[in-house]
Parts: C-alpha cells; sequence; structure tokens
C-alpha cells in the first residue's frame, strides 16, 4: 500500500513538472510570438514613416523643381518683355529720327543739294526772296514754290508761278498742297528738281 502510495506521487509529481514544463513552454512561444509581433509593426512602422519621408522628399524635389521652372519661365517672359520694349524704344526712336532727319531737294543741273530743314523752303529766281535760287532762267518765276514740312511730311505749294510747277508730270494746282515723296520730280516750269525725301 504505501508502495502504491508512492507510486501514485511520483506520478503525480510527474504529471506535476511536464504540465510546468508544458506551461514554461507555452509561455516561452507566446512571448516568441508577441515578440515577433511587435517586431513585425515596429519594422511595418518603419516602412511606413520610410515611405512617407520619401514621399515628402519627392513632393519637395517636385515642387522646388516647378518653382524652378515658373522663375526660368518668369526670367525668359520678362527678359522677352524687356528685347521687345528696347526694339519698340529702337524703332520709335528711329521713326523719330526719319520724321526729323530733313529731306533734300536736288538740283541734277548743277548737282546741288538743298537740305530742307526749314518749315518752308522758299524756291525761284529772286534772290534775296528765297531760300534756294534758280538763277539765269526766265520761264521761272522770282517766287515760284514753296516746300513746306509738316507732320514729318512735305509738300510742293505752286505760288501762282506764270509756267506752272508739275510733280511727275502732273499740273500743281497754285496754292494747293501736293504730296512728295522719295523720288519724285518736280518741274518748275523747265528746270528739273529731285525730291529725295
Amino acid at each position: 500500500m504505501l508502495f502504491r502510495s508512492l507510486a501514485e506521487e511520483a506520478r503525480k509529481a510527474e504529471e506535476a513538472r511536464l504540465a510546468e514544463e508544458a506551461r514554461k513552454a507555452e509561455e516561452a512561444r507566446l512571448a516568441e510570438e508577441a515578440r515577433k509581433a511587435e517586431e513585425a509593426r515596429l519594422a511595418e512602422e518603419a516602412r511606413k514613416a520610410e515611405e512617407a519621408r520619401l514621399a515628402e522628399e519627392a513632393r519637395k524635389a517636385e515642387e522646388a523643381r516647378l518653382a524652378e521652372e515658373a522663375r526660368k519661365a518668369e526670367e525668359d517672359r520678362l527678359a522677352e518683355e524687356a528685347r521687345k520694349a528696347e526694339e519698340d524704344r529702337l524703332a520709335e526712336e528711329a521713326r523719330k529720327a526719319e520724321e526729323t532727319r530733313p529731306a533734300v531737294l536736288w538740283y541734277p543741273k548743277t548737282n546741288e543739294r538743298v537740305l530742307l530743314s526749314e518749315c518752308v523752303t522758299r524756291i525761284g529766281k529772286k534772290r534775296d526772296s528765297v531760300d534756294f535760287c534758280i538763277a539765269g532762267n526766265p520761264a521761272v518765276s522770282r517766287h515760284h514754290a514753296d516746300i513746306v514740312r509738316k507732320d514729318g511730311a512735305y509738300y510742293l505749294i505752286d505760288q501762282n508761278s506764270l509756267n506752272k510747277s508739275r510733280v511727275n508730270g502732273v499740273f500743281a494746282s497754285p496754292m494747293q498742297e501736293v504730296l512728295l515723296h522719295a523720288g519724285d520730280r518736280i518741274d518748275l516750269a523747265d528746270e528739273i528738281l529731285i525730291f529725295e525725301g
């Protein structure tokens, strides 16, 4: 009986030992699983944080690229505006210079060139009352015609001369303005002048 009791105690002790080992093994397994789950969670968080960091870097890089493109586009636009403004300024200066540059009247007979720098240039044979004298031709009136500069343009006005004035072969009505263009031939009686513009 004593022997049976000892055997029973030994069996129970063995069972208790095995149960304790099993409990400890289960605890160790659960702890290992929890550790691995935590490692996986931390790794996932680190991956997401890295993705977010890379996405933020990419966003900032794209913003910087777009800002640089916008800056260059604005620089190009301003440079183009400045270029056009400078072209317009130079063109306007050239236009004004052209407008203010006096025209020239060429007298082929003597190869004289008269600068039409005054508002009115009087032409005729009476030396003391005209700006350009055509002497020695009785067909030319004392004050035969005027060339008038007005608003950058030039006009011939026949001063009711005896033998008339013509522009490119067309008679000019007395005291009427006839617009002149570069290369026009002006006949004062039988004298020829060329308006060089």
